[in-house]
């Protein structure tokens, strides 16, 4: 059972953050009455299938990890940056796909500078979001990052990168929205995690989180400094001792 604190300021968790983003779900269900008949699934790894019921249903939300003030006044910015992000990029599917790359001064203006740090802020929310569900203590980077203290953007970074079968199969940015399982490495001795990574997509389009995962081929780290996130090629990347 996950920890009826908010992890973010160890107030009374009396919020459920969604697994995947609202503002991504309605993307993704438009057209969607959500009426008996006519409902999204959600599948799991194991294949189990459950109807999703609407945006707010239990079966995109984590369980209460967060209060009201963290889920709402405090990160509402976050949230704000994240769906400018993904509004320009279901906008602009087909010069992304292309270009391999988003221009954060495309989506953000004269207000790039803020927002680019807001924007690392929101993947610094939901990948705790995703390590409290699990009942793992949130590497205290996180809390560095949605705090505004000095950061190693070498220990904590996401990456976005194209699935080519998806994008393949359907260019725009829609049909398909999930969560990866949070895979981890643990300390042989003490059996404690000490790496993460867990990634989100919405179609085609692949958000992985990394945290203290070094030397990974391929991937172009975005840790929230650059005003340009340069997309890598999609590979499904397991965690070994």
């Amino acid at each position: 059972m996950t920890s009826e604190k908010c992890w973010m300021c160890g107030e009374l968790a009396t919020t459920r953050e969604h697994q995947i983003k609202k503002t991504d779900l309605k993307l993704m269900s438009q057209g969607v009455s959500f009426k008996k008949g006519d409902r999204l699934i959600k599948t799991l790894n194991n294949g189990k299938k459950s109807f999703i019921q609407g945006l707010d249903s239990k079966e995109v939300k984590y369980k209460k990890n967060l209060c009201g003030y963290c889920n709402n006044t405090r990160s509402e910015p976050w949230d704000k940056a994240y769906e400018a992000l993904m509004n320009f990029a279901y906008k602009n599917h087909i010069t992304i796909a292309r270009d391999r790359k988003i221009n954060l001064k495309l989506v953000y203006g004269a207000n790039v500078k803020k927002a680019k740090m807001d924007l690392f802020k929101y993947f610094a929310k939901a990948f705790g979001c995703a390590i409290n569900e699990i009942n793992d203590e949130v590497p205290s980077v996180i809390f560095d990052v949605i705090n505004e203290k000095s950061f190693d953007g070498k220990i904590f970074f996401i990456n976005i990168s194209a699935c080519e079968e998806l994008l393949e199969k359907n260019p725009m940015l829609d049909g398909f929205a999930g969560c990866s399982n949070l895979e981890s490495l643990n300390e042989k001795e003490s059996g404690k995690p000490v790496s993460y990574r867990w990634a989100q997509n919405l179609g085609w389009l692949v958000i992985s989180y990394f945290y203290n995962l070094k030397n990974i081929d391929g991937e172009i780290p975005w840790s929230g400094k650059s005003k340009s996130i340069e997309f890598s090629n999609f590979s499904i990347l397991k965690i070994n001792t």
